[in-house]
């Protein structure tokens, strides 16, 4: 069973999630302090981590998550209201699976938890991938390791892929590269883009996050790609 540590100073909204958690089949500890969050993690075998930013104790949620980076590399989220820039540039020295601002939604609060379990139980082959993309640049055929797309977006008859930092331009339809992808891990978000799976960071209300790239998500995709998500 998983079992999940939050670490939230707010009663109300840590009955919430335990509530949530435990509602949908997760093992819930819960504190509102750094010390006993690492008595806790010390004694047991934790798949997640949420906590807030700002809780009791003179160590706050960034640097305990330093802290548990140091023990494991388990999935970490973060669920607070503060999002000044100061924050959130101590928090991207964390690198965690997503940060989900209050307040938050049960639905995508646990779309964020589903993903980050997944992305983390998910096999990383030892052997390169046989299949190639082939994709254009300039007057030269470039191979591409699908693992290395981040997203695909239309381009009116056209489709750029985004690669490696990298752009280039298809000559058919957004369509037809959703056929050509097959069975790989993509998924379509909107009628402009289809987004890498693995490259997803954070799903928060209307939108899709791939590290700092800011993905919309439509009505029309939206239950397909969250369903497909619970079925992982």
């Amino acid at each position: 069973m998983t079992r999940i540590l939050v670490v939230e100073d707010e009663a109300i909204i840590a009955a919430d999630l335990n509530m949530i958690l435990t509602k949908r089949g997760y093992t819930c500890d819960q504190t509102d302090n750094a010390i006993e969050a690492l008595e806790l993690i010390a004694k047991n075998d934790y798949q997640l981590f949420l906590m807030d930013i700002f809780i009791s104790g003179d160590t706050d949620g960034v640097d305990l998550a330093r802290q548990i980076r140091k023990r494991n590399d388990r999935p970490l989220l973060f669920l607070t209201s503060y999002y000044d820039n100061q924050t959130l540039d101590r928090v991207k020295e964390i690198k965690p699976e997503a940060y989900i601002v209050k307040p938050f939604e049960e639905r995508n609060l646990i779309a964020n938890i589903e993903l980050a379990l997944y992305r983390h139980k998910r096999p990383v082959s030892s052997s390169p991938s046989l299949d190639k993309i082939f994709v254009k640049d300039q007057s030269e055929l470039v191979a591409l390791d699908p693992t290395d797309i981040t997203y695909v977006e239309a381009d009116d008859n056209y489709a750029r892929v985004v690669a490696n930092s990298k752009t280039y331009l298809l000559s058919h339809p957004i369509k037809k590269v959703e056929e050509n992808l097959g069975k790989l891990p993509f998924a379509r978000v909107h009628k402009s883009f289809i987004v890498n799976l693995t490259k997803v960071t954070s799903i928060q209300e209307g939108f899709v996050f791939l590290g700092t790239e800011k993905i919309p998500l439509g009505r029309t995709y939206r239950q397909p790609f969250m369903s497909a998500l619970t079925i992982l």
